[in-house]
C-alpha cells in the first residue's frame, strides 16, 4: 500500500513537471514571436519580400446573404474573409527546440504590430466587424513564417439588378476584392483552392459554374443558392498601376411560385369574370354595365396596389406587361358591352331585318374572340419570356 502510495504521487509530479515545461515552452514560443515584431527589428510598413510580389491567398466563406434591395440595388451578406501570405520575418522554427509546436494562436491586437495586405471591397456601401463577445479574428503564425489571417464581416454591396424580366428574373450580384494600397507588382492575390456556403466545404474549380457545397444558403424569395463563380481580373487606375480583384459573382434565381398566386391568378380570374358578361342578355343593362366596370376598377386597384412591391426602375418589367394585356382584354369587354348596347338602340329604331341581329352576332362572336385572343398572346408571353429567363439563368461568367 505504501508503494503504491509513493507510486502515484511520482506520477502526479511527472505530470505537473510535464506540464510546467510544456507551459513553458509554449511561453517561450509567444516571447519569441513578440521579440520578432519588435519595432526595432520589424518593420510593419515594410513588404515581406523584396524580390517580388507578396503572394496572398483568398479564401471567402459565406454565413448569411439576405436583406436584398431591389430599389436600393444592395445586398447584404455575412461572409469571413481568411488571408493567408508568408513572412519569413515571423519564421520562428529555428528560435526554438520543440517541433511539435508549429503554430501559434494569437490574440487579434497582435495584427495592429503586423504588416497586413489591405484587402478592400469594392462595392461595399457599408460594413461591419464583428466584436461581440470579443473580435471575430483569427490570427495564426505558423513556424515557417505563415501568416493566417481571419475576421467575420457583415456587408452591404451594391448589385446592378436588372428586372426587365421581373419576375421571372436572375440577379447576378458580385463581391469584389481588391487592394487599395499595393499594385499588383507588389501584392498579388489569388483564390485559394475551397470557397465555403454554409457549414461545410469542397474543393472548387477556378472557372464558370463553380460547384460549391451543402447545405445551400438559403435567400428569401430567391431559390437556395447552390454555386457561385471566382474571377480574378486585372484593373488598371490610380496612377495606371495595375491592380488584382477577385470576383465571387453569385447568382440570385427569383422564386415565381408567390408572384403566381398573388398576382397572376387574381389578374386571370378577373379577366375571365369580365367574359361573363357575354352571357348576360343585352337587355339587362344594368347587370352588365355593373359588372364591366366592377371589373375594370378591380383590375385598377390590384395593379396599384401590387405595383407598390415591385421594383420602382424606369423601364418596362415583365409583370407590368402582363397587367397591361390583362388591362386592355378588360376595357375591351366594357368597350364591347357599350358597342352592343349601341347597335341595340339603333336596331329599335331600325325596320331592317338584318342589322336587328347585329348586337346579338357582336355578343356571340365575342364569346370566341376574347378568349382565344387573350389564350394566343398569353402563350406568346409565356413561350417569349420563359427562353430569355433560362438563359439569363444560365449566363454566369
Amino acid at each position: 500500500e505504501y508503494s503504491s502510495k509513493l507510486l502515484l504521487l511520482a506520477m502526479a509530479m511527472l505530470l505537473s513537471l510535464s506540464y510546467a515545461v510544456s507551459n513553458n515552452n509554449r511561453k517561450t514560443i509567444v516571447d519569441t514571436i513578440i521579440s520578432l515584431v519588435d519595432p526595432a527589428v520589424y518593420n510593419r510598413f515594410q513588404l515581406p519580400i523584396s524580390d517580388g510580389p507578396v503572394l496572398v491567398g483568398v479564401k471567402v466563406g459565406f454565413n448569411h446573404i439576405g436583406d436584398i434591395d431591389d430599389n436600393g440595388n444592395t445586398f447584404y451578406s455575412d461572409i469571413h474573409i481568411t488571408m493567408d501570405w508568408h513572412d519569413e520575418r515571423l519564421a520562428f522554427k529555428n528560435h526554438h527546440d520543440d517541433s511539435d509546436n508549429k503554430t501559434v494562436y494569437m490574440h487579434a491586437a497582435f495584427s495592429e504590430r503586423l504588416w497586413l495586405p489591405g484587402l478592400s471591397i469594392i462595392n461595399e456601401v457599408q460594413s461591419v466587424r464583428h466584436n461581440v463577445p470579443h473580435p471575430n479574428v483569427l490570427f495564426v503564425i505558423s513556424s515557417d513564417g505563415l501568416v493566417t489571417y481571419s475576421e467575420r464581416v457583415s456587408i452591404k454591396a451594391l448589385c446592378d439588378f436588372d428586372f426587365q424580366l421581373y419576375p421571372m428574373d436572375t440577379q447576378h450580384c458580385e463581391l469584389v476584392f481588391q487592394s487599395y494600397h499595393y499594385p499588383q507588382r507588389l501584392v498579388r492575390y489569388e483564390f485559394s483552392n475551397t470557397v465555403n456556403m454554409g457549414n461545410t466545404s469542397k474543393p472548387t474549380i477556378h472557372s464558370v459554374g463553380a460547384q460549391l457545397v451543402a447545405p445551400p444558403l438559403k435567400v428569401f424569395q430567391f431559390h437556395d443558392i447552390t454555386d457561385a463563380d471566382l474571377k480574378t481580373n486585372v484593373s488598371t487606375f490610380k496612377y495606371e498601376s495595375e491592380y488584382t480583384s477577385l470576383k465571387i459573382k453569385i447568382r440570385l434565381i427569383r422564386r415565381t411560385a408567390s408572384f403566381i398566386i398573388q398576382y397572376y391568378i387574381p389578374t386571370n380570374l378577373i379577366i375571365v369574370m369580365s367574359w361573363v358578361g357575354f352571357w348576360i342578355p343585352r337587355n339587362v343593362a344594368p347587370a352588365r354595365a355593373t359588372l364591366a366596370i366592377s371589373t375594370v376598377l378591380t383590375l385598377t386597384i390590384l395593379i396599384t396596389t401590387s405595383s407598390r412591391s415591385f421594383p420602382q426602375v424606369s423601364y418596362v418589367k415583365a409583370i407590368d406587361v402582363s397587367y397591361a394585356i390583362a388591362f386592355i382584354m378588360v376595357f375591351a369587354s366594357l368597350v364591347e358591352f357599350a358597342a352592343v348596347c349601341f347597335l341595340a338602340a339603333r336596331e329599335e329604331r331600325s325596320e331592317d331585318e338584318h342589322r336587328k341581329i347585329t348586337s346579338q352576332k357582336m355578343d356571340y362572336l365575342s364569346k370566341f374572340i376574347f378568349p382565344c385572343t387573350y389564350g394566343i398572346v398569353t402563350i406568346a408571353y409565356i413561350v417569349y419570356l420563359v427562353p430569355l429567363s433560362s438563359k439569363q439563368a444560365l449566363y454566369f461568367i
